[in-house]
Parts: structure tokens; sequence; C-alpha cells
């Protein structure tokens, strides 16, 4: 069908002599108040050139550089200018320089040269946008062009009986289109019969072909997106997969070490052999500290650094942190002095006494490391006090050998120590402050330090923990819970379950020392078997053995009445925070890493035997 147009069907002349009338009062008016406009911009233009041009020669001459920058920074600042130059044309050099976009056919452009005692020193060069003062015109223009369409709409009333059936066909064509697009068809033809309506036939089709590029490029770009979120996802399973392995690696071997050297030294009595043993143990000690330090930043970058939330009471924390260093410290001749207000030991509160004594331990064990002589002084105070939780703050402040100021910004980050020479003389990894930090901050406090060369350093942090609704359990002190084991729980039944051969033979030894009777299962499935067979007092669960795992050997005791609220404690060296939540989930009360300090073995041991669940 020939297409026609729908002008020749309509009387369009009276409309086209108002709009030609209309758009030649616009344009009149558009014109004049254009003049008007870019003399006041002009002007403005040229009252900020003399300005710059009297506020900078001095600074240019003086090679102020910096002034100069002030200066047009400040006069920048107007969200008119769209360039400013300066230029020091003695060093053929650009002192400052701004350019913004705009519409080069909107701007104002002036330069003027820069003078000083009669020398030309620079030029400046400045545009200003006239998209602003346009937009007053253009609120002038819409005022005129509203009265302009109230005469358009009256006239377009009268003729909108005899349009609207002529329009009526092409809208509904539109309409259909538009609703083929909104179902997903962009292939849609369109059939409209006027040339007025032909651009957007052209228009609609143009954008269903666009459309189906787009979603066709979206697809892939998903597929790609997806495959390169598995990847990731992949990548960071392998890491945990990889530290954890790591973590049983090191610490298997590690244990089979330390508990030997523990067996021996019970049994020593050869004073140069038990030295040979002891160093051995330091040794052992120094190696699993830098193995921590290193799954610990490994867990932190990795994000999967967990924290437990147990009732505690500071005192505790504070008498084991004392227990650990203040042999060390007397070695040393040195005096540890610990100062905690009335009543602040016995608070009760939840959080990680691990990991603030981890802190704890770590600033103090450097103040103790870097002191010679004097005194190493640990102080707590009550900053906050609220309803439900308190922020404590911890100072250890030693009279050691002191940090320069530019060494202490860098000190928490991770593998920095304040010097090379530090790293040669005294050791260590430079991970603990970069881990305390971390432990910090997710406590809700912060960590820093004061120090002078020479005159010692005081290290301090800040940790908001929960207001615990019940005094805490009073812990036994190592050596008691040995003497204890011995008097009051000699002869009991418990199962131990370790397939790797010196690690049992390891823990064997510690626990038939104290007079416990002990049951052997190298592997889950005869620990099952064991567990159903006999009544114990406490079950002691490696996590990977062979056939049946911990875990799952946890399980199935725990389905049986046997020994079906018998404590099981978990003997494994995975270190992750989610080892331990897998533990406790799969029936198991408490959770010893290796290596296993025989001290903290027979505390759990005491603990749980004396505290049947």
């Amino acid at each position: 069908m020939t297409q026609i147009s729908l002008a020749k069907r309509l009387t369009l002349s009276l409309i086209a002599t108002i709009i030609a009338v209309s758009l030649a009062t616009a344009g009149f008016i558009h014109h004049f108040a254009r003049q008007q406009l870019e003399r006041e911009l002009d002007s403005k233009a040229r009252t900020t050139l003399a300005y710059l041009t009297g506020s900078l020669a001095v600074p240019i001459w003086d090679l102020s550089d910096a002034i100069v920058g002030q200066i047009c920074t400040t006069v920048a600042q107007d969200d008119n200018i769209v360039q400013l130059e300066v230029i020091d044309q003695g060093r053929d050099k650009v002192l400052f320089s701004l350019r913004r976009a705009a519409h080069e056919s909107g701007q104002v452009q002036v330069f003027n040269p820069i003078a000083y005692r009669g020398h030309t020193v620079g030029e400046v060069r400045l545009a200003l946008t006239t998209r602003p003062l346009e937009k007053r015109l253009d609120g002038l223009l819409w005022s005129l062009l509203g009265t302009v369409a109230i005469i358009i709409v009256t006239v377009a009333l009268v003729m909108m009986a005899l349009i609207r059936t002529h329009l009526r066909r092409p809208f509904a064509e539109l309409s259909r289109v538009v609703n083929a697009y909104g179902e997903g068809n962009y292939l849609t033809n369109v059939a409209v019969p006027y040339l007025e309506f032909q651009p957007f036939k052209n228009v609609l089709e143009e954008m269903g072909r666009k459309i189906q590029e787009q979603l066709h490029m979206l697809r892939e770009i998903n597929q790609s997106l997806e495959k390169s979120r598995e990847t990731a996802l992949a990548a960071s399973r392998a890491k945990s997969t990889f530290l954890a392995n790591m973590s049983h690696e090191l610490r298997t071997p590690l244990n089979a070490i330390t508990g030997m050297v523990a067996l021996a030294l019970r049994h020593a009595v050869d004073p140069k052999i038990k030295h040979q043993l002891e160093t051995i143990d330091r040794s052992s000690q120094h190696l699993l500290h830098v193995i921590n330090d290193i799954l610990d930043i490994s867990k932190i970058e990795a994000d999967r650094l967990g924290f437990e939330r147990v009732g505690f009471k500071i005192g505790t924390v504070l008498e084991n942190l004392a227990s650990q260093i203040g042999h060390k410290a007397t070695d040393k001749g040195l005096k540890l002095l610990i100062d905690c207000p009335p009543g602040l030991p016995g608070l009760s509160l939840v959080g990680d006494p691990t990991r603030l004594g981890q802190i704890l331990l770590n600033l103090a064990g450097n103040a103790l490391k870097f002191t010679e002589q004097g005194t190493i002084a640990l102080r707590v105070s009550l900053v906050e006090d609220n309803a439900a939780d308190v922020l404590l703050q911890f100072e250890v402040r030693d009279t050691g050998i002191g940090i320069a100021s530019e060494d202490q910004a860098r000190l928490f980050s991770a593998f920095e120590q304040a010097d090379g020479s530090t790293t040669r003389r005294y050791g260590g990894t430079g991970l603990g402050l970069a881990i305390s930090k971390r432990l910090c901050q997710l406590m809700g406090g912060t960590i820093g330090v004061e120090s002078v060369p020479g005159h010692g350093s005081n290290f301090w942090f800040t940790a908001r923990l929960a207001k615990g609704e019940s005094a805490a359990a009073e812990s036994v002190a190592p050596r008691s819970a040995e003497a204890r084991l011995q008097s009051h729980h000699a002869g009991a039944r418990i199962l131990l379950a370790e397939d790797e051969p010196i690690n049992r033979e390891v823990l064997l030894g510690l626990l038939t020392d104290i007079g416990l009777q002990v049951d052997l299962a190298e592997d889950g499935a005869e620990a099952v078997e064991l567990a159903a067979q006999h009544s114990y007092a406490l079950i002691l669960m490696d996590m990977q053995m062979p056939i049946l795992n911990g875990l799952d050997a946890t399980r199935a005791i725990r389905s049986e009445p046997t020994n079906a609220t018998t404590p099981i404690i978990a003997t494994t060296a995975n270190a992750f925070m989610e080892d331990r939540q897998a533990c406790l989930a799969a029936g198991m009360n408490d959770y010893i890493a290796k290596p296993i300090e025989p001290q903290r073995l027979f505390q759990t041991i005491l603990h749980w035997l004396e505290n049947q669940p």
C-alpha cells in the first residue's frame, strides 16, 4: 500500500501559523537575552581575570608555587569556571591547570599577561561556561512556550476529532509492537500506514535488533561470570583445604616431639640430660609459636579467624599470663608487676579468653625479649561500664630499648619489625603485632604504642567484652590438676582413640603416669566397638583416623546408651574454629589442639571428670 502524508489529510494552516509566530517571537527574545547574559558573563570573566592577575604576580615572582596553587584552587571552586591555566613564562612551566567538561559553544574565554615590576612574569587563561546562565534563559523560554502551548492545545482540541480517526490505526500498531517486546519477541515487524510514523517504525525495529544482540551478549557475560565465580570458590576451597592439611601435617610430628620430651622430662634424673630435654622443649614451643602465627595470619587473610564466646574472668587470664612469663622474668632479673583494680579480676565476662591471653602474651613476651633490666608492668583499667558490656584497656609497659617514632607506624603490619638488626639480634617473625591488631579489631578495640628509644615502650590495647550472667567456673591450677587426678581419679577407665603410633604412645604415657586406666583404639571403628562393650569415665578422640573418623565415631557412640553422656574430648592437629564447631556439633564436649600440652590435658580431663554432663 502506498504511504501517504497525514498532513495532507488535516487542516494545519492555523497551527502552522501559530507555531511560526511563536517561534519567531521566542527566537527574538532568546537572541536578546543571550546577548545580555553574554555581557554579564564577559564582565565576570574579566573581573576574575583581573583578580588573578593582581593576586598571582608576587607569588610567581617569588616562585611560591604552593601559594599560586592555593589562590587558583580557591578561584576554581566557582563551578562556572571550566578552564583555568597559570603559566610561569620565566620557567616555561604550567603552575596550575584546570579543565572541566563543558560545551565548547557555551564558553567565554579570556587571557591576560601577568606583570610585576615592569616584567611579564606569566600568563593566565580563563574560560567560563555559559551553561548556568543559560538556565535562566531556559526558564524564560519555558514560560513563553507554556503560553504558546496553551494556544496550541486549544487549537489542537478543535482538531482532535479530525486527527483521532487517522491516528488510531498507527497507534494501535505501535502498541501491539511494544506489547510484543514486553513478551520478549524483539523481531516483530512494524506496519504503519503514514509517513509521519516511519521514524517510529525504524527506531522500534532497530531497537528490537539491538536488544536481541544485547541479550545474547548478556547471556555470554553471565556464563563467563559464573565460571569465574566457580573458579574463585574452588580456589578458596583449595586454600582452606591446604591450610587445614598444613595445620595437621605440621602439628602431628610436633606433637610427637613435645610429647616425647614431656615424657622424658617426667622421668629424667641426670641434670645434663634434663637440661638438653628442656632445650628441645623450649625450641619446640618456639616452633609451635611460629606455626601458630603463620596459621593465624593465613586465617586472617582468608577471613576465617574465629572467636569463642565463653564465660571467663580477667583474673584467670592474668594468672595464666603470670604463670607463663613470670619465671622467665625472674630468670632475667626483671620484676613483673600486675596492676588490676579491685573487683575487676572477679568480674564475669563473655568472650574468647584464649585470644585475649594471646594478645597479652605477645605484648608481654615482646617486653620480656627487649628488656634487659628494670620492670615489666601490666595494667588493666575499666574505660566503659555499660549494662551489657565493658570496655577494658590493657597496658604493657617496659624499661627496654624503646622504638623510634618513624618505626612505630609500621609495627602492626605483617612481617614488620623495628629494623633489620632487631631480627638478627632478637629473632621473631614480625607477625605477632599484626595478629594482635586484628584480634583487637575483632574484639571491638584498638591497639597502639608509645615509646622513646632508650626509655622503654608502652603498648596498649582495648577490648569490648560482654558481661556474663553468672560467675565462670574457677579453673584449677595446672600442677594441682595433675595432683588431683592422681589422688581422686586414679584407676578411672578412659578410652583413647588415636591412629598415629607415636602420638598414641605419648598420650598413653601421660595418662598412665597419673594413674588412669587406658583402653586403646587405633581407628574410629575400633573405638565404637570398645565403647559399645564398656562404660568409660571419659573418651579422648582423634578426628582424623582410618576406617571411621572421629566425628562419625562420636555420632555412633552417642547413638548407643552405654556412653551416650560420657565426656568426649577431641584431640586433633586441625586448629581452625570450624573444626571445633564440627566437634561440638558431632556430640563432643571439648577440644584440645595438638601438640598437646600435658598440663592443659590434665586440666581438661579433670574438668570433665568432675563435671559430668
